[in-house]
C-alpha cells in the first residue's frame, strides 16, 4: 500500500507538466497550425506567421528565473522576439535575424489548461494567433486565458 502511495505521489507532478526544452513545435490551439518563420521583414527581421506544416523551434531556460525561456528557430538559430512595431492584433513579433539575444526575446512559459501561455517578458504582452491574418502577435492581456492566446508544445 505504501508502495502504490509513493508511486501516485511521484507521478503528480508529471500530470502537471513542466515546459518542454530543446526542440519542440508550437501550435496554435485556436487555428490547430504551427508558429512558422515567413519571409523576412527588413534587414534585421524576419515575419512570423501560423502554418499548416510544422517547424521546428529551440526553448531553453533563461537565467536562474524558472519561468523565463529563450524561443529560437532552429534552422535559422533566430529568436523570436516582441518588437515595438504595432499592427492590427496588437505588437508584431518577428525572428531577429542578426542571430543575438536581446531582452524583448524573453518568454514566460506556463501551463494553460491542456496547453501553455506564451507571455513576452518585457512588453508584459500573451503571444496571440491572430485568427483572421495568419499573423502572430502580442496583446496586453490580465491573464493569457482563451485559446487565441494557447499553444501547444510538442517534443520534436
Amino acid at each position: 500500500m505504501k508502495t502504490i502511495l509513493v508511486l501516485c505521489l511521484m507521478a503528480v507532478p508529471a500530470a502537471f507538466q513542466e515546459v518542454p526544452t530543446g526542440c519542440v513545435t508550437l501550435k496554435s490551439a485556436h487555428s490547430h497550425k504551427y508558429l512558422v518563420t515567413a519571409s523576412p521583414y527588413d534587414k534585421d527581421r524576419r515575419n512570423v506567421a501560423f502554418f499548416g506544416e510544422k517547424q521546428n523551434w529551440i526553448v531553453n531556460q533563461f537565467g536562474s528565473m524558472n519561468d523565463e525561456y529563450t524561443i529560437m528557430h532552429e534552422s535559422s538559430k533566430e529568436y523570436l522576439y516582441t518588437a515595438k512595431y504595432t499592427a492590427s492584433g496588437g505588437q508584431k513579433v518577428f525572428t531577429w535575424t542578426p542571430k543575438e539575444l536581446v531582452r524583448n526575446g524573453i518568454w514566460q512559459i506556463k501551463r494553460s489548461g491542456n496547453g501553455f501561455s506564451i507571455y513576452n517578458s518585457q512588453y508584459k504582452q500573451c503571444l496571440k494567433a491572430v485568427s483572421d491574418l495568419g499573423s502572430v502577435h502580442t496583446e496586453a492581456q490580465k491573464s493569457c486565458d482563451g485559446d487565441l492566446f494557447k499553444w501547444k508544445m510538442f517534443k520534436c
